[in-house]
């Protein structure tokens, strides 16, 4: 039977070291962690081969691996909103720095062994999403999806709330002018934009590279522990065993920097559970 392999985000660890929160990851029980872009400062300007060696050696020392390495839209000007600006100063994907981030942490995924990247397509700035906006995007991306390509990277572009693309009908056209992009998919983010997690998996079944899992409900928190909200877990994985997804699927608990570490194992217990449930029923319908 195909199946996933769990992973969780560094993203709620944000406030410790990348070495201790992989510690911390490892010790509830995942084979394999997401890494935040800019953790410990992993970036290019920046001295990193010393941590790069740390983070390696504590993934040995855990058998761990790195599932995905999430690069958000975090330069100092990418989140402007002033409407003043003209639309290529306000699109992250017109600025070359935004591109050479982008290469960079697919060299440090290279560097990993991770073999997937995910960028986002930027935040809406206060006015429509215009033509320039989507033609900077899909030339930058075709730029680092081709670089990707060169190292053995793939390159994921996700959807959401507060995104220039926001649901599956748009990223569609995007996936198509973009020669190897694939879609790095958060479940959550779908649920809230009311579609069906379970059929927009199986929609794009082909072009799937990795899976984000968190619940959606109501509360302070935009991201939920899975099993927590909304969403019917069984019926999801039951897709993704059906669809012969059998690649990463990372927790999202970004929303629990207050307590990363009970998120972290309330979702592997929870999720495991699920998992094991569906191997055991696989086993005795065979």
């Amino acid at each position: 039977m195909n199946t996933v392999t769990l992973a969780c985000s560094s993203s709620a660890f944000a406030d410790i070291s990348l070495v201790e929160a992989i510690r911390k990851i490892a010790n509830i029980g995942y084979p394999a962690v997401d890494i935040l872009a800019g953790h410990e400062m992993i970036d290019e300007d920046y001295p990193y081969d010393d941590v790069l060696q740390r983070i390696k050696a504590e993934l040995n020392n855990h058998n761990m691996l790195v599932s995905n390495i999430t690069i958000g839209d975090s330069l100092p000007h990418a989140s402007i909103s002033s409407t003043s600006m003209p639309p290529a100063e306000r699109n992250i994907w017109s600025d070359l720095q935004h591109i050479c981030r982008v290469k960079h942490y697919i060299k440090v995924a290279r560097a990993l062994n991770c073999s997937s990247v995910t960028v986002s397509p930027g935040r809406i700035t206060g006015k429509p999403v215009d033509l320039a906006q989507i033609s900077n995007l899909i030339s930058g991306l075709n730029e680092v999806t081709k670089f990707g390509r060169g190292l053995g990277v793939v390159v994921g572009i996700t959807y959401g709330p507060g995104l220039t693309i926001n649901n599956a009908e748009l990223i569609k056209p995007i996936l198509i002018k973009c020669r190897g992009l694939k879609l790095s998919f958060h479940v959550g983010n779908s649920h809230m934009a009311c579609e069906t997690p379970c059929r927009i998996a199986a929609d794009f079944k082909h072009s799937l590279s990795h899976i984000y899992i968190a619940d959606i409900g109501s509360g302070d928190r935009l991201y939920l522990v899975p099993g927590m909200g909304e969403i019917e877990w069984i019926s999801f994985f039951r897709t993704l065993r059906w669809i012969g997804y059998n690649k990463f699927v990372t927790v999202d608990i970004s929303s629990y920097r207050d307590n990363p570490t009970w998120a972290a194992t309330r979702a592997y217990y929870y999720l495991t559970n699920i998992i094991n449930g569906l191997k055991q029923a696989n086993k005795q319908s065979a």
